[in-house]
């Protein structure tokens, strides 16, 4: 059976790797590409897919919007989330939301062909490092708590943080209001326990 799958991402050079890996290991594969909220949207509406590999930060996109509509108004189209941010950042977040899967993009090669073949067995799929994760020791588990307690536009914007963005520029990134944006920074803070940008980057990279 021909499966249909969406390579959503913004780098040419990642969606052009994903596609000759999937033709080499898939015989009956159909492979779309997208690089933007708009053509990945106008993509869903023209035609079902069995999988979308998408990426968390596509410029402009909102991430969350598109996984909550894929996970709740297309049934038969599963989400295996493909990102260069580790496990504990995002991964729980995106299985909650309704992903199939999170594969990092420093992964092998043959773990990204595994994650493929199990969603698209109607699995999901849960990487060695989620794995651990969520059965993670008592110490490591504070920490996971503490991210578990951000909502995904708050983990966005402390990796904008963490990152050295200045919060005008990751209201412009994000498109809402700066002072939506400081709002944001103040609940990651009282959520967190810390009182500067160098004690959150402390946490999410320890």
């Amino acid at each position: 059976m021909m499966k249909k799958i969406l390579l959503a991402d913004d780098h040419s050079i990642v969606r052009l790797g994903l596609r000759i890996l999937l033709v080499e290991a898939f015989k009956q594969v159909m492979i779309d590409e997208a690089d933007t909220e708009a053509s990945i949207l106008q993509l869903l509406k023209t035609q079902p897919y069995h999988l979308i590999i998408l990426d968390v930060s596509i410029p402009g996109a909102d991430f969350m919007g598109l996984l909550k509509y894929i996970s709740t108004d297309l049934k038969t189209t599963s989400v295996l989330v493909f990102s260069m941010h580790t496990e504990e950042l995002y991964g729980m977040h995106c299985l909650r939301m309704g992903a199939k899967g999170y594969v990092r993009k420093s992964s092998h090669e043959k773990e990204i062909i595994k994650a493929v073949e199990k969603i698209l067995d109607g699995k999901r799929y849960i990487s060695d490092a989620m794995a651990e994760l969520i059965v993670a020791s008592d110490n490591q588990q504070k920490k996971i708590d503490l991210l578990e307690s951000l909502s995904f536009k708050e983990l966005e914007i402390a990796r904008f943080l963490c990152e050295g963005k200045a919060l005008l520029e990751i209201s412009d990134t994000l498109k809402i209001q700066y002072s939506t944006t400081c709002k944001y920074k103040q609940q990651i803070f009282e959520k967190l326990g810390i009182d500067s940008i160098a004690a959150m980057s402390r946490l999410m990279n320890r």
